[in-house]
């Protein structure tokens, strides 16, 4: 097995590089505050630096993306 050893922030703008060549919309310093789901989608209160918002999505892959465990991840909009 090879080891290829390639720093973080080495890794996320290459990621973040090819989401936004995918038409990916990446929104930093924004947290979840509240998660309501039904049978047809998921909404969502947001907290971000311009103030709270809300929006509707088909699906939230809530996994956290660092230690601080915020609640970002990743959503389709309905």
């Amino acid at each position: 097995m090879r080891v290829l050893q390639v720093p973080q922030t080495r890794v996320e703008q290459v990621l973040e590089e090819r989401a936004r060549e995918l038409g990916v919309e990446i929104r930093r310093g924004h947290g979840l505050t509240t998660l309501r789901q039904d049978d047809d989608a998921v909404s969502l209160d947001i907290r971000g630096p311009e103030g709270a918002y809300w929006m509707r999505t088909r699906y939230l892959d809530p996994r956290p993306d660092g230690p601080d465990a915020s609640g970002r991840g990743h959503h389709r909009h309905a």
